[in-house]
């Protein structure tokens, strides 16, 4: 086993795409990745906020228990055991540091996300157009068509109000918090194979999903259609779009097809649903809402939800398969892992 003991497949899988991509991005011209925005955010959540956030959680007990030992031994004049104290101590920064390592696929994932393009400099690469040099925009426009004989968010239109936007940004925002609810609460609770199963489940269905925006580029509806009426929001809807805006433009625009804002939420949906049915249903309002928005808010074609749907699907199929093959046929799936 060696290796595959201490490595867990959704991080090999993840070591091999990033590799991957990273070579092709020199190969093409794109240079070395850049660190967007979200990289950045995504690093500050996860590599210093929560992980400080464990360690005050850790550290607060061996505080109590020294003040304790403190008092106990001073009525009783005896000595303290500062070995035990110290190696209670010890043991917080060894959580932070299993904390980080079992959520950092999280931040690699957007990492890959964040190296499709140069959006964040002049040179105004775009890795997508690389493999397909040709906008496949126009074949998602007529399978809509061929769907619903019209673009839904034509018909959205009559139905725009300020209120409506704000809500529809708030559920579009909400698309990296899903996954993260789910696999806090199975970590919190020592809940490692089903934490294991998500994490590899989401990094099977990006990577799915990133292969779909090398293999078919295209723009959303934003950029590409006419549209009679403007999205009338409030404040929230600013602050949303600000923060879209950094990371997303129409020079930039790439990553369409499938949508993973629908591919990770749904594996996120179907894994609560077989494991966790309190959270299913405190996310499923909150992940249909996502859905909605990203065709209220002209970000994807109804045919890019749907494909999310389908590689959620395939994730999910796939998750188990990929286990089996990386720990061995007939391994106990109740093993303990290394987080």
């Amino acid at each position: 086993m060696g290796l595959r003991s201490k490595i867990r497949p959704e991080e090999a899988l993840l070591l091999i795409f990033f590799s991957g991509i990273f070579f092709f991005r020199l190969i093409a011209g794109g240079g070395l990745p850049p660190i967007g925005p979200l990289t950045g955010w995504m690093f500050t959540l996860f590599g210093k906020f929560l992980p400080l956030a464990v360690y005050i959680l850790c550290i607060i007990p061996f505080i109590i228990e020294w003040i304790k030992s403190l008092i106990n031994n001073l009525k009783k004049k005896k000595s303290i055991d500062y070995t035990t104290l110290y190696r209670k101590f010890f043991k917080g920064f060894w959580d932070v540091i299993k904390f980080f390592k079992g959520f950092l696929p999280f931040i690699v994932i957007v990492a890959l996300y964040d190296s499709f393009t140069n959006r964040y400099s002049e040179t105004g690469f775009n890795l997508t157009r690389v493999i397909v040099k040709t906008d496949l925009t126009p074949i998602l426009i007529k399978a809509d068509e061929l769907l619903f004989g019209t673009q839904v968010s034509y018909l959205l239109q009559d139905y725009i109000k300020p209120w409506i936007t704000d809500l529809m940004y708030f559920g579009y925002s909400l698309h990296f918090f899903f996954p993260f609810i789910l696999a806090l609460y199975f970590y919190t609770r020592g809940r490692e194979k089903h934490f294991q199963e998500l994490m590899l489940a989401v990094v099977t269905v990006s990577c799915i999903g990133y292969v779909g925006y090398l293999t078919f580029p295209s723009t959303s509806p934003v950029y590409v259609l006419e549209y009679e009426r403007g999205l009338e929001g409030g404040k929230v809807s600013d602050f949303v779009l600000a923060e879209i805006d950094k990371v997303r433009s129409e020079q930039s625009d790439c990553c369409l097809f499938p949508s993973l804002h629908v591919g990770i939420s749904c594996v996120t949906l179907i894994l609560a649903f077989k494991r966790e049915r309190k959270i299913f249903i405190v996310l499923l309002p909150l992940i249909v809402l996502s859905w909605m928005s990203t065709i209220y808010l002209r970000r994807h074609f109804i045919i890019d939800i749907i494909a999310g749907w389908i590689i959620a699907a395939m994730a999910i199929y796939l998750t188990p398969i990929i286990n089996r093959i990386w720990y061995g046929v007939g391994s106990k799936i109740e093993r303990k892992k290394s987080l």
